[in-house]
């Protein structure tokens, strides 16, 4: 119980903190509701679409943030909505199963509370799944465009994916080394060096202190629950995706990836083409 107390402590911290240096509309989920957080760009844009950004495993909303703003000043006819998926970021206190299921689930209650239908939905990774799994499910409010980032559709051809790499990923490794990390962290440049230490790259050490929140005791913590990290993570490499990709429950409109067949070759990208921004 003294733990939880110190981790709502911490997350309160860093809350006042986002509302007062934003200058844009942010969410803060009302205890007990198990809300999504998210974050507004150009809110009072009238007859805007309103374009839903998902960030991936481990991350939260304002890892796309620089790119979200971009976007948000080149398109006047857009608002943006970052939002923190379940037991990321602001997003805590969500009871399991934590599946892509699950946080397709999320998505739908969060836009029936904000009476807002998703126009675009953009997600990267991780989020790019629960973006198909949130056109496969969602029924009342038709989605206009879908833009999947680095995404895996399929399914990985693995016994147990927190047991080996999928389609060359650390995320298996990264979740182990994560697990054995005590907290609190009493740095940056510590985790860092540890992380490396441990076999990590410099790239996803520098990445994972970014996403960090102080503890009022001192040195900080995740933004994110590592067990229900893993949890998300086998469900991303066992759901098969590909039938949403083939055959979209709505009109979508059509762009062309840019397929790299070695590793594709299975997927069938000429009859997928026409139909997301892979």
């Amino acid at each position: 119980p003294a733990r939880r107390i110190m981790r709502a402590l911490g997350r309160s911290v860093q809350r006042r903190f986002d509302r007062r240096y934003s200058r844009h509309a942010w969410h803060e989920p009302h205890e007990g509701t198990r809300q999504l957080a998210f974050e507004w760009l150009g809110k009072d844009r009238t007859n805007a679409k309103t374009l839903v950004v998902l960030h991936g495993l481990m991350g939260y909303r304002r890892n796309w943030y620089n790119m979200a703003k971009m976007l948000s000043e080149r398109h006047q006819d857009i608002r943006l909505l970052l939002v923190d998926l379940r037991n990321h970021g602001d997003s805590w206190g969500f009871d399991g199963p934590h599946t892509i299921d699950a946080c397709a689930d999320d998505l739908i209650k969060l836009s029936h509370h904000l009476k807002t239908p998703f126009d675009i939905v953009c997600g990267h990774s991780f989020g790019g799944k629960v973006a198909l799994q949130y056109a496969a499910l969602e029924r009342h409010h038709p989605i206009e465009q879908m833009w999947i980032l680095d995404t895996y559709p399929a399914p990985a051809l693995v016994p147990n994916a927190l047991s080996g790499s999928f389609q060359g990923s650390d995320v298996p490794k990264v979740l182990q080394v994560l697990s054995d990390i005590k907290i609190p962290i009493p740095s940056r440049d510590g985790l860092k060096k540890e992380l490396e230490a441990q076999g990590l790259s410099r790239t996803v050490a520098s990445w994972l202190t970014t996403n960090l929140r102080p503890e009022p005791q001192g040195g900080y913590d995740w933004k994110f629950d590592v067990a229900s990290m893993k949890e998300m993570y086998s469900s991303y490499v066992e759901l098969d995706s590909m039938a949403t990709l083939a055959n979209p429950p709505y009109t979508i409109q059509k762009h062309a990836p840019r397929p790299q067949p070695d590793r594709d070759a299975k997927l069938e990208w000429p009859s997928l083409a026409p139909r997301f921004l892979l």
